[in-house]
């Protein structure tokens, strides 16, 4: 989801079969605001323009807290893991 300064929703991008700067480019036009991405490198092009903020991706974080979890690497992963549910289950109350 892409939200302005605002809160305002501008849309919800599905990119195509390929990854590249020029599709979600031409999609955002000149909009600026937050935009919520993974962590592609070819996306910073993106960022750069129009004075716009990166955020990163809940889900491709949580992923590598999992990835903790399940290796029984750090213990941080399973406090991590509850701690985003915990964000998930407010957002569904939210709506």
């Amino acid at each position: 989801m892409l939200r302005s300064a605002s809160q305002s929703i501008r849309g919800h991008w599905v990119h195509p079969a390929r990854r590249g700067a020029q599709y979600p480019i031409a999609f955002l036009g000149d909009w600026s605001g937050t935009l919520v991405r993974d962590e592609y490198k070819g996306y910073e092009s993106v960022v750069k323009l129009y004075a716009r903020q990166a955020a990163g991706c809940l889900a491709h974080a949580r992923r590598k807290f999992d990835e903790l979890l399940k290796g029984g690497v750090s213990p941080i992963g399973a406090e991590a893991i509850e701690r985003i549910a915990w964000i998930y289950r407010i957002e569904l109350y939210l709506g």
